[in-house]
């Protein structure tokens, strides 16, 4: 919505008296012309009737000449005009202005409009037993007219001073719209490395939402701006140590005599350099994963097929190291999700657990459709973390001092992320019976969706769970 809102409220405010005046324009006009339509019959009514009373009166005198030259020579400006006629259509009397010719051919008793000379009439048409006589009396309409428009115009001229009155209204709107120019200038002030929350007691309750909702939304920025400066730093002092190591393998190498100690150099450095790779894997992966998707971004995914994947891709790994792994998924499960996160959420669990696991050990990756939602769950039969350490392996770079091989610490901070974007929850147990750790990785039951088939995820059950070996470096993978 686009325009000015000081526009869009004069606006409003004038098209809604303008309906307002106009219905009560239109309901003062009907009122008013009923009331007055009606209070002039009345008057041709009772005009007539006392008509009727004076003209048997001087009928009964044989003056009725007499009472009509009155009449005309009295020089009054009578507001109506009437006849009277016998039975046998002899006109008897007329007032002022009165036409010679019948004024109406209504001869029972009621009302009718009629014109003459130009004009509309409204008459009145009264017959008489004793004597027969006919009475039609008459009145301009062009009076009820003028009458109704004089008295519309008094009654609505008040509404029209309200007109001159737009400017002090767009004056009045403007000082209401002050409120929103001071949190704009609230806003305007915040620098980026400092973004302070706007005082929100100082807000009117109108705006008071609006303002609560951008210190919302400062808070999340100031979060995140400390965040990457934290990550940052953390990086560049990650990225340090392995590239400063290897460098000075390099050199030793270089400078070395005996073969042998230049091979060792050689060899040290390599490892130095896959420790960096490592680590700028893991970096980027923590980056894919910290803009959070949007459920709009999510597609159906086969869990089933994906974890098939990533533990077939693991294998090799684990069978250098001597731990067999297994994937033991005995339904099929389907859900909304980014499979390339989930993809980056399996496979660090995966290397943490290989790397923790020693030599003969077991790793199990469990795939199911609870009740609550999808659960994946990692165990492996390695230490498994103390319990007072079981909260701070989530921070960036935290790593355990008894933890074997070379590592980041990025990797459970990872997985967090990633479980984040998917409205989704980590928890780390004691692997029962131990030793290990059990990492169960929960599902909101909003992820679950339908395949194309129509069937929902954990209502059909497969043959038997499925199961890769490290032990046999030949198994294939069973449905």
């Amino acid at each position: 919505m686009t325009g000015s809102i000081r526009s869009r409220l004069v606006a409003l405010l004038m098209g809604g008296l303008l309906v307002v005046w106009a219905a009560f324009a239109m309901t003062t006009w009907w009122l008013t012309s009923f009331e007055v339509n009606q209070l002039f019959d009345s008057h041709l009514s009772q005009t007539a009737r006392l008509l009727a009373v004076t003209t048997l009166h001087e009928s009964e005198e044989h003056d009725l000449d007499g009472f009509e030259l009155d009449l005309h020579t009295h020089g009054y400006e009578y507001p109506v005009i009437f006849q009277v006629w016998d039975e046998d259509g002899r006109l008897l009397m007329r007032g002022p202005k009165a036409p010679w010719e019948p004024i109406s051919h209504f001869e029972t008793e009621g009302y009718t409009d009629t014109e003459f000379d130009g004009e509309s009439w409204r008459v009145f048409t009264l017959t008489l037993q004793q004597p027969p006589h006919r009475i039609h009396i008459a009145g301009a309409n062009s009076v009820r007219k003028a009458l109704i428009e004089d008295f519309m115009l008094n009654t609505l001229k008040p509404f029209l001073l309200v007109f001159p009155l737009l400017g002090l209204l767009w004056l009045a709107i403007d000082r209401g719209l002050a409120p929103l120019r001071w949190v704009v200038r609230e806003i305007s002030g915040r620098e980026s490395a400092h973004l302070k929350p706007v005082p929100e007691k100082l807000a009117p309750e109108e705006i008071a939402p609006l303002v609560t909702a951008i210190n919302a939304l400062f808070l999340r920025l100031q979060n995140s701006l400390d965040s990457y400066s934290r990550f940052t730093a953390d990086a560049a002092h990650e990225l340090r140590t392995p590239l400063a190591g290897t460098i000075v393998q390099m050199h030793a190498a270089l400078s070395a005599r005996d073969e042998k100690d230049r091979q060792r150099g050689l060899e040290q450095a390599l490892k130095g350099l896959k420790r960096l790779n490592h680590l700028i894997d893991q970096l980027l992966s923590m980056a894919r994963a910290d803009p959070e998707p949007t459920a709009d971004s999510f597609a159906t995914v086969d869990m089933h097929a994906l974890a098939t994947d990533v533990v077939s891709e693991f294998t090799p790994r684990a069978l250098e190291n001597g731990v067999d792994i297994e994937l033991q998924a005995e339904r099929p499960v389907y859900m909304r999700a980014s499979a390339e996160l989930i993809q980056v959420l399996l496979g660090n669990l995966i290397s943490n657990a290989i790397r923790a696991t020693p030599k003969g050990g077991l790793i199990s990756v469990g795939l199911e459709q609870g009740s609550d939602g999808p659960c994946l769950t990692i165990e492996d039969s390695g230490p498994g973390i103390p319990d007072e350490e079981k909260t701070a392996v989530f921070r960036r770079f935290h790593r355990l001092q008894a933890t074997p091989g070379p590592g980041s610490g990025l990797g459970l901070s990872i997985v967090q992320a990633v479980a984040k974007a998917h409205a989704a929850k980590v928890t780390l147990e004691d692997r029962v019976p131990g030793p290990g750790l059990r990492v169960v990785v929960r599902f909101p039951k909003s992820a679950t969706c339908k395949t194309n088939d129509g069937f929902q995820a954990g209502i059909s059950d497969v043959e038997a769970p499925v199961r890769v070996s490290s032990k046999r470096p030949d198994a294939s993978l069973m449905n």
